[in-house]
């Protein structure tokens, strides 16, 4: 299955600004429907599907607000004859106001403090 991220082909590395809309797309196999769910180290989230009348595509929006991190995004199909099978992605959430160096530096300086702190 084939899933985009704002109409485009999702593609690993794909990564997403905090409070960024977000609309997820795939079209079921024949027959089959879908459901997309969130896995991430905060929680886990299944998200509401909405249609189109005449799109064969299936949508989600979805908005990770203050998140940030990776999320593994599992998507579920399930086939007339019951038989299921899923896709999984993930995607990296990053902070609006940091750029990426200064925030690999904040994530790698709070892991040594959290060593030196277990250390104790």
């Amino acid at each position: 299955m084939k899933l985009l991220l704002n109409n485009v082909p999702y593609s690993a590395g794909t990564t997403v600004q905090a409070w960024q809309d977000v609309v997820f797309a795939s079209v079921p196999p024949p027959g089959g429907t879908l459901a997309l769910a969130l896995e991430g180290p905060l929680h886990s989230q299944k998200l509401e599907p909405f249609l189109r009348p005449g799109d064969p595509a299936w949508y989600w929006r979805w908005n990770p607000r203050n998140d940030v991190g990776r999320v593994a995004l599992v998507l579920h199909a399930t086939m007339p004859d019951s038989s299921t099978f899923q896709s999984r992605y993930q995607i990296d959430i990053v902070p609006r106001k940091l750029d990426q160096e200064h925030y690999a530096l904040l994530l790698r300086d709070i892991e040594q403090v959290s060593r030196e702190w277990c250390m104790a």
